[in-house]
């Protein structure tokens, strides 16, 4: 699932076990890239030193099937 792959993804800002709560990533938005693969913008609230920020990112399919972090 895109929602998963951004959440995996070093790009993404991850909390100490302890400290994580549950919070939803939302898909925003879909397109297709320039080569036609299926692209979404995913948006989730993280907190980074104490403030709650919004963290985005763009994760596309590829042919294999599974996700990547594009942006």
């Amino acid at each position: 699932m895109a929602i998963d792959a951004f959440l995996r993804s070093p790009s993404a800002t991850h909390a100490p076990p302890a400290a994580v709560q549950a919070q939803q990533a939302q898909i925003v938005s879909s397109f297709r890239d320039a080569r036609g693969q299926l692209c979404h913008v995913v948006q989730q609230r993280v907190r980074i030193s104490g403030e709650r920020v919004l963290a985005t990112g763009t994760v596309c399919r590829q042919r294999d099937g599974g996700w990547v972090l594009t942006r």
